[in-house]
Formats: C-alpha cells, sequence, structure tokens
C-alpha cells in the first residue's frame, strides 16, 4: 500500500490483453469462415452448336435460379457427332477433361461405358424416374448391360422433308411412299420449275453417311447385323449383344445399287457425296431441292429460311415396295455425367433441369427438337405449335437403333466408307457387301 491506494500488479492488464485478443480473434475467425464458404458448384457442360438458339437461354435461366449454388458453362464442341466424339473420348481416357456434363449421341452410350468413361445413374434414374415417362427407343439409347448411364434429352429419326406447294402444284396430293414415287415426283417438279435438285441427303463420309446407308439398304429389307436383346430392370435397361455380321445379302446389294441410282440418274446432284446435315439442309431451306432427307430439326431451319411454313411438309421415308414398313435410323442425345467430376450431385441437378417436361417443351416448340417424355406429344397445343411432333413420333416408333457395341467407332467409319463407295459408283453393291462384311467382321472379332 502507498498512502491508501492499492498498489496493482501486471495481472489485471494481462487479463484486459488477452480478452482483447481473444475478441479479435473470434471476429478474423469469423471473417475467415465466410472467405472460406465454397461459392457455387462451377460445371462446364459440352455440346455441339445449336443452330435452333434454344439451348443458350435455357441454360442462363438456370444459372439465374441457381446462382448461389450451382453455375453452369457451356462449352461448345464440334459439329459432327464423329469430330465431337473424338474430342471428348481422348480428353476423357486422358484424365485431365474440364467437361463435367455432356450431351451423348446415342451412338456413344455401349463404347463410353464399357471405358469407364461416364458415371452408372443406375440408382438415380430409378429413383426419380418411371420407365414409362420416356419413349421406349430412347429410354433404351441410354442403357449398356443392364445399367443405365444417360438420361433421354431429345430424340430423332430421319424423315423425308417435302415442298408441299411444289407437289400440289403438280397435281400429287400426297408425299411419296416409295422410292420410284419419289424419283418420278422429282423429275416432274423439276422439269416444271426452276428447282435444281429432286432429292438432296447426307453422303459424305462420315456419322450422318452412315445413318442414310442403313436407311437405304433397310428400305430393301437389308441388315448390318442381327442382335440378341434383352430388357431388364425397373428403368427398362437393355442389354444388345451383337450376334452375325449379316450384311452381306442380295437385299444390302440392292439397297446399295439403288442409293448409287439416285445419283446417276440426276434425281440426287453429285453433290450430294459431300453432303452433311449443313449443306443438305440449307439448299432445301434455299428453295434448292424437291425432298430432303433430314432429322426434324431441319423444318425449323428451312422455315427460319426462305420457305413459308406451309410450303414444307415432312414424311416418313420412302420404301422399295408399297405396303413395306419404313423404317428411320434412331437419333438423338442423352445426358450424361462424366467419370470422375468433382461434383456429381450438382451435375444430377443439372440434368434433371434440362430434361424436364417444360425444358423439353421449350425445345420441342422453338427447334424442332423430338420430345422423349410421352407426355408432350399428347399435349394438343404444342402438337398445334409443332406440326412435325406427329411425324417425327411416327418415325421413332419405327426407327431401328445402329449397330450396338463398344467399338462402334471402329465400326462406323467402314460404313460410312462404304456408302461413299457406293454413291460414287466405284464398286456395284453385291461387291461391296462382300467387302464390308469381311472389313466388320475383322473389326468385331479382333
Amino acid at each position: 500500500m502507498i498512502g491508501d491506494r492499492p498498489v496493482r500488479d501486471g495481472s489485471a492488464r494481462n487479463l484486459l490483453r488477452l480478452t482483447t485478443v481473444l475478441v479479435v480473434a473470434v471476429v478474423a475467425g469469423l471473417s475467415g469462415c465466410a472467405d472460406d464458404e465454397p461459392g457455387p458448384a462451377e460445371l462446364t457442360f459440352a455440346f455441339g452448336p445449336d443452330e435452333s438458339e434454344t439451348l443458350g437461354p435455357i441454360i442462363e435461366t438456370f444459372n439465374e435460379t441457381n446462382e448461389f449454388d450451382i453455375t453452369v458453362e457451356w462449352r461448345e464442341m464440334p459439329r459432327e457427332s464423329d469430330a465431337y466424339f473424338a474430342v471428348l473420348s481422348d480428353e476423357l481416357q486422358a484424365g485431365d477433361s474440364d467437361i463435367d456434363v455432356f450431351g451423348a449421341d446415342v451412338i456413344w452410350t455401349g463404347e463410353l461405358a464399357e471405358n469407364g468413361l461416364v458415371t452408372d445413374l443406375t440408382t438415380r434414374a430409378r429413383e426419380e424416374y418411371d420407365p414409362a415417362q420416356f419413349v421406349s427407343a430412347a429410354r433404351l439409347s441410354a442403357s449398356y448391360r443392364q445399367r443405365t448411364y444417360g438420361i433421354p434429352w431429345y430424340t430423332d429419326a430421319g424423315v423425308l422433308l417435302y415442298r408441299a406447294d411444289l407437289l400440289a402444284d403438280a397435281g400429287y396430293d400426297a408425299p411419296p411412299g416409295t422410292w420410284d414415287e419419289l424419283r418420278e415426283m422429282a423429275s416432274t417438279v423439276m422439269d416444271a420449275t426452276e428447282v435444281p435438285a429432286g432429292f438432296v441427303f447426307q453422303g459424305a463420309d462420315y456419322e450422318g453417311g452412315v445413318a442414310n446407308l442403313l436407311e437405304h439398304i433397310w428400305s430393301f429389307g437389308g441388315r448390318v447385323l442381327t442382335t440378341q436383346a434383352s430388357v431388364a430392370g425397373s428403368f427398362g435397361e437393355s442389354v444388345m449383344a451383337p450376334n452375325v455380321i449379316v450384311i452381306n445379302s442380295a437385299r444390302t446389294a440392292e439397297g446399295l445399287d439403288h442409293a448409287r441410282s439416285l445419283v446417276e440418274d440426276g434425281t440426287a446432284p453429285r453433290e450430294v457425296t459431300a453432303f452433311r446435315e449443313v449443306e443438305s439442309d440449307e439448299v432445301f431451306a434455299a428453295g434448292d431441292a424437291v425432298f430432303l432427307r433430314s432429322w426434324p430439326l431441319a423444318v425449323a431451319i428451312a422455315t427460319a429460311g426462305d420457305l413459308e411454313p406451309d410450303q414444307v411438309g415432312a414424311a416418313a421415308l420412302p420404301v422399295a415396295r408399297e405396303g413395306d414398313p419404313a423404317f428411320s435410323t434412331l437419333g438423338g442425345w442423352n445426358l450424361m455425367i462424366a467419370d470422375g467430376t468433382e461434383d456429381e450431385a450438382a451435375a444430377w441437378e443439372f440434368i434433371r433441369y434440362m430434361a424436364a417436361e417444360e425444358q423439353q417443351r421449350i425445345r420441342a416448340r422453338d427447334g424442332a427438337f423430338l420430345p422423349t417424355l410421352e407426355a408432350l406429344y399428347a399435349d394438343e397445343s404444342l402438337a398445334a405449335e409443332q406440326p412435325v411432333l406427329a411425324v417425327g413420333r411416327e418415325a421413332v416408333e419405327n426407327a431401328r437403333i445402329r449397330p450396338v457395341s463398344p467399338r462402334y467407332s471402329e465400326i462406323s467409319p467402314v460404313l460410312a466408307a462404304g456408302f461413299q463407295a457406293a454413291l460414287l459408283g466405284e464398286e456395284d453393291g453385291a461387291t461391296l457387301a462382300a467387302r464390308l462384311q469381311r472389313e466388320l467382321e475383322a473389326v468385331v472379332g479382333s
């Protein structure tokens, strides 16, 4: 004691300092936690160009709705399916891709699944969807060996577009049902008008050429291979195993010779041997062809060009003989998650949104994309806005799948090159069918 005042030691000051330090530490810690909170999951969605201009706004709406949880960036891939697949598979196999979710051509399912490049969605699909919700062909295209690897996004099938106004002016009240009728109608219209081409299609050496090749030989009763198929599981997974290569037949040869004859007699211009969808669709949209073999999207492209909706009709592809069934190549795209994505839950949420009824409705109405949901085909208002749905639905019902194989990327170039050889007249149908038989057996058996 000094006088009447107590002497303070340093303990009180130390306690004050300690309290201050603790408060500052807590505040700093809280601030640090805020900084460390994860932001939205960032996903990269891979898909090709979109001429319909429907995809971008849908992704933007998703981002706006989920801005605090998920952000999706669209990475534009090559336009053609085979070039797209080459980029995708190379990146995924290397293990250094930025792709989380992607649109997958229906022909890729077996190869991607067999190589472990995509996420198995079987459990999620069973919990989320009733198999009956989907068009059967589209649903089965997303599965391989009793497992589901994708969710059907939109489906496709080859259709015949025609100039309804020109056929009516020439006295025809219906589109052609057979190839002979198409040839006759094309000739009549070309003689009476300045339209330079009778029939255009995709004849280039690429995947689209394979679809056209198959439709030609199917229409004459030919096949590429026989398959053994079974369906199992609550989501309707399929097992389809190639059995025997059967392309070497008289009917296949007839179909190949027929394809060549369309070029030889001038029904189709020689330029079709280099046409892909872009070129053939543009020729028709410019009013320079009477008939076009393409996908339903071509209707939207044509009517956005020089043609009015009432000038364009859509029908099933022609057959060789009256009364035969018409077959189209099944097309379409599924939504898949890349194996090893860092946020599978976010990727699944994006898939659910993209495959939902409202988004499929927008794409069908504004882009002529055939939906995979059965309910949309029963929607009368949608059918009135997009008449191609009726023809497209019929085409999908009669569609056949391309060969299902984990080696499809090796099968496809053989068939594409074979179609080129047929159109260019390098080999007659019988010789070409025999050669394709040998080459496909070497691929499948190697």
